[in-house]
């Protein structure tokens, strides 16, 4: 048997490798993924719900894209959606928003207020 991603053959009952190094990188649970959205969502409704505009989207998506952690339309650090386009469940274009990474390769361009 060999695999469609990094070529490893394995042989006879050789059971696969659990990880390929092709493979793309595990998303958080999604527990973890549901609690990361909703904190960014209830951020980007408490300040007010700014977008960024359609060229800083694409910008951002083209830097995602890039990134050793993007993977199907989403941020595999966080779980979030990513998308070059749309604003409901699109962290790229919640200006509220910032890259998980460390550091970040970009940055929120509006601080949401703090609550009391």
């Amino acid at each position: 048997m060999r695999c469609l991603r990094c070529g490893d053959v394995r042989k006879g009952k050789e059971k696969p490798r659990r990880m390929c190094p092709a493979s793309p990188p595990e998303s958080p649970p999604l527990a973890d993924r549901a609690r990361t959205f909703s904190k960014a969502a209830a951020k980007w409704i408490a300040a007010g719900r700014p977008v960024r505009s359609k060229e800083r989207m694409r910008e951002l998506h083209a830097i995602c894209e890039a990134c050793p952690r993007f993977h199907d339309h989403a941020c595999t650090l966080c779980g979030c959606p990513v998308r070059r386009s749309g604003v409901l469940r699109n962290k790229l274009a919640w200006a509220t928003e910032s890259c998980p990474d460390d550091p970040p390769r970009w940055e929120a361009e509006i601080t949401a207020p703090k609550s009391s």
